[in-house]
């Protein structure tokens, strides 16, 4: 069950010129949550030891919660005198007690599962989608040069074949890194201290302090020896680093009236991440891994370049 709610204020503040600022927001009930309710606590993730005698039995139940707020802005130019523009920047929080059936960590009880099966409500943090800020810019435009453009109108069709009649299009996004957990054998550790990395865990690339944390220490079932723990760290607490895209193109009609009026050649001339920006994801969370945690060596999308020529009737 979903509840879905906006306001939002448009304003032509300018010729051709949009402003638009909106507070939207949603609120999610019975959604849907994996348990582990066997008495094992490694494959199925811990177990709430509601059946005994089974080590893993995944129940789907319908008792999660989620809350998305958000403000989001956008400010726009219709085409004119050439020129559009679209640029947006929201700033959202989105928050859940469960993943649901598929998580960050995969598809299982054990992945997206509650740490503390007895206490579902601890998993209420920050959603594995969640992005807390993200701006974009797109425009189209169209090159004031060439004939029957404002810039050399006169120049012979030769040269306007080179250098006349091109459109540009931007498309630039910077948001906020994913969020990310740390764990120590798949389940939430206790915080000690400061995490935020030292001048020598920097230098190696990690993105926070490995002494701040400890595999949990507080059992689930106090009582019995062989009981999962559970630690004091919150869910998806941390955050990648910041992600940059820019895609260009730039592409050109050659009109065939030979063939049809409606006929055009069109050359096309594309970049994706133009600055070749490195874009991580998010680091390894895994205490254990003593040579990888806090690293990123993921890459997303390194910088491609495509020319064609493609046939527009």
């Amino acid at each position: 069950m979903y509840h879905q709610y906006n306001l939002t204020l448009q304003y032509e503040f300018a010729p051709n010129w949009l402003g638009e600022v909106a507070y939207v927001g949603s609120l999610g009930r019975n959604l849907l949550t994996l348990t582990n309710i066997g008495t094992g606590n490694d494959e199925g993730g811990p177990g709430s030891r509601e059946v005994t005698g089974v080590g893993a039995i995944t129940a789907t139940r319908f008792n999660a919660r989620s809350s998305y707020n958000a403000l989001q802005t956008k400010l726009e130019k219709r085409f004119s005198r050439s020129l559009s523009i679209l640029s947006t920047y929201t700033w959202a929080h989105a928050i859940d007690t469960s993943p649901g059936g598929i998580c960050s960590n995969g598809a299982s009880a054990r992945d997206c599962g509650p740490d503390d099966p007895l206490r579902p409500e601890l998993e209420r943090g920050s959603s594995d989608t969640d992005v807390r800020h993200r701006f974009t810019f797109s425009n189209v435009y169209d090159l004031p040069i060439g004939r029957n453009r404002r810039y050399l109108q006169n120049i012979p069709r030769a040269l306007d074949l080179v250098i006349g009649g091109f459109q540009l299009n931007n498309i630039v996004q910077w948001q906020s890194g994913p969020v990310y957990n740390v764990t120590c054998n798949g389940g939430r550790v206790d915080l000690l201290g400061d995490p935020t990395p030292t001048d020598a865990d920097r230098a190696a690339g990690r993105q926070l302090n490995r002494a701040a944390f400890r595999c949990a220490t507080t059992r689930i079932f106090p009582s019995d020896p062989s009981s999962p723990h559970i630690g004091t760290l919150g869910r998806n607490v941390f955050r990648g680093e910041n992600q940059f895209y820019w895609d260009a193109t730039l592409f050109k009609n050659f009109p065939v009236p030979s063939i049809s009026e409606a006929f055009n050649v069109q050359f096309r001339f594309s970049a994706y991440n133009v600055l070749n920006h490195v874009n991580r994801s998010s680091p390894n969370g895994d205490i254990n891994n003593t040579n990888d945690f806090g690293r990123d060596i993921s890459e997303q999308r390194r910088r491609q370049m495509e020319f064609s020529l493609k046939l527009i009737f």
